[in-house]
């Protein structure tokens, strides 16, 4: 069931007639079961290819390249030198068929890693073992007979939908001048291996650029329509209209054969993606679902040359109602005022490369993929990228940004433009993990750099509008690429669900001179300084455990930097159960740096008096901060240690009282200590305050007073109590 809206303005539910023609083409056997390394050869030769601006290449008639040796990728290595360090970083797809572009996609699940380009796939696990592919795309829908197996695949997307865990998978077809597929896979179960839910979407308009958008409410779709017209081998094209097309996520998992899809149609009165509306990026989540009945969100950004008034974002927003499809509606929400860039879209590119005259595509006059959404509570989150001409002399460099809605609707909350020397950086990809770290990948090119991969980013807390992390090199290009201008047309960088914030980003280079000789690398990285504290609470039930062996608290590094321990909260008071705390005994002296993958503890002992509450657990937190962020841990003393009398006077030994004091404070042994010896006052820093000496007693009282006789400032001390058994050390409260 289709239901389809256009208009202008607020665009609502009008008419249910259907938007495209959708088929259900049916569940596929498991795909591990499908044939694999199957390929036709030399599909793109002699072809002509659509380059999104209105021009038709081709046809495609390229001198052979030279055989290429497998290529290598770093494994994995990192170090200083190199910036950023990496996870992964292995060979992805190659030229399997000869197309003039990759189109590179790829996103990661819980359990594997998917690539697509632009008419294969391949799936690894999380360790780089291949566990299917490379294959032909058509491979998936090979049971399914239909005229896509002799078409033309493009402009893939592959998602993962963290939200079901499931997967999505897009492909579109098209054989000129009248004949268009949006060829959609979903599979059925968590398992990419397995079987998958199979549709077709028939078009007698080029669907192009098709990008998704994953949204608790639909799959989200848009794509322009351009009509292409054949005059005896001569094609010319019109932009015709922008089109969303939203898909019920349910309907698609469940293999359901008529799924229901709404779709909204804004026509192109002067024909151009530029001066009209055109390719809204829809918005694509990822972490936790956005506040419910959210719309989702789709940008595009306009630059004043193209008959605006100012540099913009364009932001609109996109609800449906699969119960009352007519209560649906798209509307326009601001035009965002940005600062000023100049995009040089006229013609196709201007990336220069060494050693050769063929520029690059550019593509500055489209959004590059994806449009990241993330709710963290407080605020929203958008990031998003484009590619301009930084100084007006074809030196390309990508304009990056941070929208947030803090409840007062969406705003810049930082931009900036990345191009920190003569090099073009384009072709970008941009995500923000959990903390709110953002990394961008992208493609830079010089005619002193060969086309290769670099990733830079930032953390939360830098500088707004800086990316202040070390540009790293994840692909060192080896060649460049003659006659054939076609780059992209987008790269993908994801985040990993599991975690929510190792970032996988996928990338094409070329390995070595020639028009066809195209690779792609997978990379997988991390910006976050986090330390894995555990355990994350306490627990004391014991007085053996509470006074004399303690508990251990462990602060392990698990990001790839060194992470700075600068502040540590040293002791607490339960609040509710009077004159008990807690207090680390092996206290390190602050700052502390712990290395990736070394660790430090701490022993966290309790001292009290007594009690009266009738709460199961008494808790506090230890907090503490590091050069990342800040942390904290719970504590728990179970009350019935601090009422009960059990063996209480035996363990204890010495008591310590009141405590916190404000005067003096009485500190006597009991019949198995012994007598006192000596009395050596500490401070927090472990400096001696004041010594007793020859006390020979069962009691002894400090009056709060230094060695000179002055009053000491309240805080934390540690009383080093030597009795004939041993030494014991008490920490107490001076208030």
């Amino acid at each position: 069931m289709a239901f389809l809206i256009s208009g202008s303005g607020i665009i609502s539910a009008q008419t249910s007639i259907p938007a495209s023609d959708i088929r259900f083409l049916g569940k596929t056997s498991p795909l591990n079961t499908l044939l694999q390394d199957h390929f036709k050869s030399g599909v793109f030769h002699g072809i002509h290819e659509f380059d999104h601006t209105g021009r038709i290449a081709g046809p495609y008639n390229f001198p052979s390249s030279p055989a290429l040796a497998p290529t290598i990728g770093f494994g994995g290595m990192s170090d200083e030198v190199r910036g950023i360090p990496l996870l992964r970083n292995f060979n992805g797809l190659g030229n399997e068929n000869g197309s003039p572009n990759p189109d590179t996609q790829g996103d990661v699940g819980p359990d594997h890693y998917l690539q697509i380009v632009k008419s294969s796939v391949q799936i690894w696990d999380k360790d780089e073992n291949s566990l299917y592919g490379p294959a032909d795309i058509r491979q998936i829908f090979i049971e399914f007979p239909g005229p896509w197996h002799d078409m033309m695949w493009t402009d893939p997307i592959v998602l993962y939908d963290h939200l079901s865990d499931r997967w999505i998978l897009t492909s579109m077809l098209y054989e000129l001048p009248d004949d268009y597929y949006e060829m959609i896979a979903v599979s059925d179960s968590p398992d990419p291996l397995g079987m998958w839910n199979c549709y077709a979407l028939y078009f007698d308009r080029m669907p192009d650029y098709p990008k998704f958008g994953v949204w608790p409410d639909g799959y989200y779709l848009m794509f322009n329509e351009w009509d292409i017209e054949n005059d005896n081998g001569d094609f010319s094209s019109t932009f015709i209209q922008m089109t969303i097309n939203v898909f019920n996520r349910e309907e698609l998992q469940a293999g359901v054969e008529d799924p229901a899809v709404i779709a909204f149609h804004f026509e192109a009165p002067n024909h151009s993606t530029t001066t009209d509306l055109g390719t809204l990026l829809p918005a694509d989540l990822d972490g936790p679902p956005p506040p419910e009945n959210t719309p989702n969100f789709l940008i595009t950004q306009k630059d004043d040359e193209w008959g605006y008034d100012y540099d913009m974002l364009w932001l609109w927003e996109c609800s449906v109602d699969w119960d009352e499809p007519d209560n649906s509606y798209m509307q326009e929400v601001s035009k965002i005022p940005v600062s000023p860039f100049f995009s040089n879209a006229e013609g196709g590119g201007f990336i220069r490369q060494p050693n050769t005259t063929t520029l690059l595509h550019s593509h500055t006059h489209f959004p590059m993929y994806r449009l990241q959404y993330r709710n963290f509570g407080t605020h929203q989150s958008m990031v998003f990228n484009h590619t301009i001409d930084v100084d007006s002399t074809s030196h390309a460099g990508i304009r990056w940004y941070e929208l947030r809605d803090e409840g007062n609707g969406w705003q810049i909350h930082q931009e900036g433009t990345w191009c920190p020397d003569a090099d073009s950086r384009w072709m970008g990809s941009i995500a923000m993990d959990a903390d709110g770290n953002i990394a961008l990948g992208y493609s830079v090119s010089s005619t002193q750099t060969y086309p290769s991969i670099r990733v830079t980013g930032r953390r939360y807390y830098d500088p707004p509008g800086e990316m202040t992390l070390p540009e790293t090199e994840i692909m060192t290009g080896g060649g460049n690429q003659s006659y054939n201008p076609r780059w992209g047309d987008y790269s993908m960088m994801s985040v990993d669900p599991v975690d929510d914030l190792t970032f996988w980003y996928t990338q094409m280079y070329l390995p070595s001179n020639g028009a066809l000789v195209w690779e792609t690398m997978i990379s997988a990285f991390r910006l976050d300084k986090n330390l894995t504290i555990y355990p994350d609470t306490l627990f004391y039930d014991d007085y053996d455990t509470a006074l004399v062996t303690g508990r251990d608290l462990t602060f392990k590094n698990t990001s790839p930097y060194p992470v700075a321990l600068e502040e540590l909260e040293e002791s607490g008071i339960f609040p509710g159960a009077s004159g008990c705390m807690w207090y680390i005994e092996n206290m390190p002296a602050l700052p502390f740096e712990i290395q990736p993958g070394d660790s430090t503890v701490v022993n966290v002992k309790l001292d009290f008096v007594t009690s009266s509450d009738n709460n199961t657990y008494y808790y506090d937190q230890i907090d503490g901060q590091t050069d990342y962020h800040e942390f904290s841990a719970v504590v728990a003393v179970n009350e019935q240690l601090l009422t009960s009398t059990e063996n209480f006077g035996e363990r204890q030994k010495v008591r310590v009282s009141p405590n916190p004091f404000s005067g003096r404070i009485a500190i006597r042994a009991d019949r198995h200590a012994g007598q006192i010896l000596m009395l050596e006052v500490m401070d927090a820093r472990m400096n001696t305050v004041r010594c007793i000496r020859n006390i020979h007693s069962v009691e002894i009282t400090w009056d709060g007073k230094n060695k000179y006789g002055d009053a000491c400032t309240a805080g934390i001390y540690f009383l080093r109590i030597f009795t004939e058994e041993g030494m014991l050390i008490r920490k107490v409260v001076k208030l």
